[in-house]
């Protein structure tokens, strides 16, 4: 799969509240590009089309279950919002800078709207990087003024959320409403873009 993120992606400008990536992190961002187009590549010609759905076909679907653990051990499911709030799922990695811009904005709107207006789940995709080394980072941001994230962050291990939401680029946000339903998905980033949600939460 190609992990290219979106707009900005790769580009060393400090987010505020954020620590900033470094050269070496870049570095393992192409490779992790390249290979993961190769992996894409394989699963065309193994299966004669994409190995895995892309992200806008769950519009208007179910959004698929799935549970797991935040890397402190807090279980982490989608089912427990259901029927209750709405839900804002984002795929992460550390080496992604938009995605770090893309959470800071995820975390203004909630605190905007807290635990009983919406749900955010962020999960991390990058299992090559280790669950250990996740934590410090969130840890270290925590740290700095506006960088500490309190909705659900789940460490996806295995990739098998990825896998099932058809994740191909980084950051990728999808909106789940109370039922369960996708209404909408945004690939890549752009400042602001996050509060697309914010009338549908309303």
């Amino acid at each position: 799969m190609n992990r290219k993120g979106g707009a900005g992606r790769g580009n060393r400008r400090a987010v505020p509240g954020i620590p900033t990536v470094d050269k070496r992190s870049t570095d393992r961002e192409a490779t992790l590009r390249r290979l993961a187009a190769c992996v894409a590549a394989a699963g065309v010609i193994l299966f004669g089309t994409a190995a895995f759905p892309a992200p806008k076909d769950l519009i208007g679907k179910p959004a698929p279950d799935f549970k797991g653990a935040s890397p402190f051990g807090k279980p982490v499911s989608l089912s427990a919002f259901r029927g209750k709030v709405p839900t804002v799922l984002t795929f992460w990695s550390i080496y992604c800078t938009t995605c770090l811009e893309e959470m800071a904005g995820l975390q203004r709107l909630y605190e905007k709207y807290g635990p009983g207006g919406v749900a955010v789940v962020a999960v991390y995709e990058d299992a090559d990087v280790g669950v250990e080394r996740v934590k410090t980072f969130l840890d270290r941001s925590a740290a700095y003024p506006g960088g500490k994230f309190t909705f659900d962050i789940l460490f996806d291990g295995k990739g098998e959320v990825m896998r099932a939401y058809g994740v191909s680029r980084l950051p990728t946000l999808f909106f789940v409403d109370r039922d369960g339903t996708v209404r909408e998905v945004i690939e890549g980033f752009g400042p602001g873009r996050e509060l697309g949600v914010v009338s549908a939460i309303e």
